[in-house]
């Protein structure tokens, strides 16, 4: 374990440098804004980035370098390692905090600081050997990255399921620690309780927020809409996050499921805006295919739509089934458009049911605000600087 830096002079702040790995068309920034903000209040701070920090969620006191890949793909994110170790040891830093687990191979290397990594992502989801030529290539990496993990001084999964993979790979269970993500408290503010409303004044109003994505259920939501209004659920649907393609497809499909008035598509919001959406809903919607990656990457939405204590209807993947309890704080469908019509209908005859579900989800979502979770990861990254 590296050597602690010598503790500067009263009223200078430590140094901490953080490393990212943002996507061009990325949707949610908001668990990467919080560790920032966190961050900048405590240390003199330096994000390196592949591209500059436009977003107002990352809005933050920090010099930025950027190493813009010219490459794609995985060698793109190699490149990334070598140019984020060379910078690491060209500029002498206090604790390096790898903000993602994409790059988790740098911490192979001794860089003269304590280095942690915010593990959120299964390296399966990024570093894919679907393609047969490269799989030596992916399978080589995805190595590193574990291997990054075992060597670092601290690893911080987001969830369980990720904890036990990092086990499974070697990592000492003294150098894991899971801190979930986190929800801003402004998420909680509080919402009138529902009133139980004939049909025709309170449709079902449910919200989807993040990728919008074949595989993250885009037509799954769309159809279900159609399969269940016409079993006579008044269901309408708000899906944000779309680019433009993206919306140009929901629209031409909810037209030809005749649904168009039921379904609204609206683009990506800055992250302090959500709160007003999910107060206008009855549920949110998680829903992803059955991929191994999602089988350990919990999603923000889910948290987000707890401390707003809304109910949740998600598909059954352990990443959403291990944190709702079907018919007390969500109700869990299969990942087809029947399954999750029927859960529509469910809803829909239990409206008496919502504000008990409501209060349900907003007390499970309590354990998940940032208020909670900030002191456990400040205090766990000072614990390396004593």
């Amino acid at each position: 374990m590296p050597t602690s830096p010598t503790k500067p002079p009263a009223g200078v702040k430590r140094r901490a440098t953080v490393v990212t790995w943002l996507h061009d068309n990325q949707v949610g920034y908001l668990d990467f804004g919080y560790r920032l903000k966190a961050l900048a209040q405590t240390y003199a701070l330096t994000v390196v980035s592949r591209r500059p920090l436009a977003e107002p969620e990352l809005a933050v006191d920090a010099q930025v370098a950027i190493y813009r890949p010219t490459l794609t793909g995985t060698a793109a994110l190699l490149w990334y390692w070598w140019q984020t170790a060379r910078h690491l040891r060209a500029n002498p830093t206090d604790l390096v905090l790898h903000l993602c687990s994409h790059t988790a191979a740098v911490a192979n290397l001794a860089v003269g600081a304590p280095q942690v990594v915010y593990w959120n992502e299964h390296p399966g989801h990024y570093l894919s050997s679907a393609r047969p030529l490269r799989s030596w290539f992916g399978a080589l990496m995805r190595a590193l990255q574990y291997r990054g993990a075992r060597r670092a001084t601290l690893v911080m999964p987001i969830g369980e399921a990720h904890h036990e993979d990092l086990l499974a790979h070697g990592c000492l269970p003294a150098r894991l620690r899971v801190v979930p993500m986190g929800v801003a408290d402004w998420f909680s503010a509080s919402q009138p309780a529902i009133a139980v409303l004939p049909a025709a004044a309170h449709p079902l109003r449910v919200i989807y927020t993040g990728g919008i994505h074949v595989d993250r259920g885009r037509d799954v939501m769309i159809d279900a809409v159609a399969v269940a209004r016409r079993a006579g659920v008044d269901v309408q649907l708000t899906l944000i996050g779309a680019n433009t393609q993206q919306a140009a497809d929901c629209e031409a499909r909810a037209a030809r499921q005749g649904v168009s008035p039921a379904v609204q598509v609206l683009a990506r919001i800055p992250g302090d805006q959500i709160p007003h959406y999910l107060a206008q809903a009855d549920f949110g919607v998680c829903l992803w295919a059955d991929r191994t990656h999602w089988r350990f990457n919990p999603p923000t939405k889910l948290f987000e739509y707890l401390v707003a204590g809304l109910p949740v209807m998600a598909s059954n993947i352990r990443t959403h089934t291990a944190y709702l309890t079907d018919g007390c704080d969500g109700y869990i469908f299969d990942y087809d458009s029947d399954s999750l019509a029927a859960a529509f209908a469910r809803a829909w005859a239990s409206r008496d049911h919502w504000p008990a579900m409501r209060s349900a989800a907003s007390e499970k979502g309590r354990q998940y605000r940032w208020s909670e979770i900030e002191p456990v990861f400040l205090g766990a990254l000072g614990a390396l600087l004593r």
